[in-house]
């Protein structure tokens, strides 16, 4: 008999799709292939009796999936949890406010004397509930799906109880995201020059006004590709402002038009605070574009010194990453070792190893 799986995300991912939603919809098309029958819910209190297993996406997404943890291990079945998760705060200490690298000191403090922390007025009750609904959602869960290794170490050293089973799972790209018409592109959008593109939803933590400021310093054209949510629409005005008339807001667009995007672009620039890496750099490389990246997350893990590497903080580094990167040869070697190494079917294969070895271990 198939498999039974319910997968689950935050409850907008198909009306704010990201990264999360495009690794989920693709690790259940590549399991259908490998004969697993799947359903996907968004909701938190779902009646999951039917299925042999729930898979929970994203524990940057609270406090839906530890709803949704919680909802599945309270009918008594297994759960595996494709985690997605960095420790921004911890990476980001030294830039910190002095008062709350203060707060941070006493609450260390706190913790180890007394297991408490204190609860101040600016929504830090709000913080210590994300994390405690994080660590309880990854203690729940069975089997734990970090994409690299720096992540898994990342998630155990922030929450020092977590010591589940783990199984690493690689992000992948569909190999159909190099078959781009770069023309196309350029006569739907009237971009006829050589361009920096950065495909992801506009965020503060995507860095699209520091790239914004960074492109205008070296003169190169950029091109911001992704939706925009109504709290971040002042953010994007920024962008569009620091960018002048050197800067296009393309908005959220279908997978052709991205795969469209990235034959036509020169470079593509992510220096997002973390990525665990991002599909968008991940599928930039595969068509054998040079990438700009923080050296944050787990992007180093995936492709080396195969990157052109920027502080998140500083235009003045985005700005020489993205001459370096501009200059540079096509990565010929780094294209064809991900479309080798990451793929949505190796994705697959390797979260199914996880799914038999908890739906063994329950069967038990």
């Amino acid at each position: 008999m198939a498999l039974r799986v319910l997968m689950q995300n935050r409850p907008d991912s198909f009306e704010f799709p990201g990264g999360d939603t495009i690794q989920m919809l693709e690790t259940k098309k590549e399991l259908e292939c490998l004969g697993v029958e799947i359903s996907i819910d968004l909701s938190e209190t779902l009646d999951v009796s039917e299925y042999d297993l729930v898979h929970v996406f994203n524990t940057l997404a609270m406090p839906s999936s530890y709803y949704q943890v919680m909802n599945a291990k309270s009918q008594n079945k297994p759960v595996v949890l494709s985690t997605i998760f960095w420790d921004v705060e911890a990476m980001d200490k030294g830039n910190m406010p002095l008062l709350r690298k203060l707060k941070n000191y006493i609450n260390c403090m706190l913790r180890a004397i007394v297991g408490r922390e204190i609860v101040a007025r600016d929504c830090f009750e709000r913080r210590v509930i994300y994390r405690q609904q994080q660590e309880a959602a990854l203690l729940a869960s069975d089997c734990l799906l970090p994409n690299a290794k720096t992540e898994l170490d990342q998630i155990r050293r922030a929450f020092p109880r977590v010591r589940n089973k783990a199984h690493i799972v690689p992000n992948g790209i569909d190999p159909n995201i190099t078959r781009g018409d770069a023309e196309r592109f350029r006569s739907q959008w009237d971009v006829w020059e050589d361009f920096v593109l950065c495909l992801a939803n506009v965020s503060p933590r995507k860095n699209q006004l520091r790239l914004a400021r960074a492109c205008r310093m070296c003169g190169y054209f950029l091109v911001l590709l992704g939706g925009c949510l109504d709290l971040n629409r002042n953010y994007l005005d920024a962008c569009l402002k620091a960018g002048g008339d050197r800067v296009k807001y393309v908005g959220p667009a279908s997978r052709d038009v991205v795969a469209d995007a990235l034959a036509a672009c020169r470079v593509h620039a992510l220096p997002s605070s973390v990525e665990t890496p991002g599909l968008a750099t991940l599928e930039a490389a595969a068509c054998a574009k040079n990438v700009i990246v923080c050296d944050r997350g787990s992007v180093r893990e995936y492709l080396g010194d195969e990157a052109f590497y920027c502080d998140y903080y500083s235009v003045t580094s985005i700005a020489d990453a993205l001459t370096r990167a501009w200059n540079a040869k096509h990565p010929e070697a780094l294209a064809s070792r991900i479309l080798r190494e990451y793929t949505w079917q190796r994705a697959a294969e390797e979260t199914l190893k996880a799914y038999q070895i908890v739906a063994h271990c329950f069967s038990r």
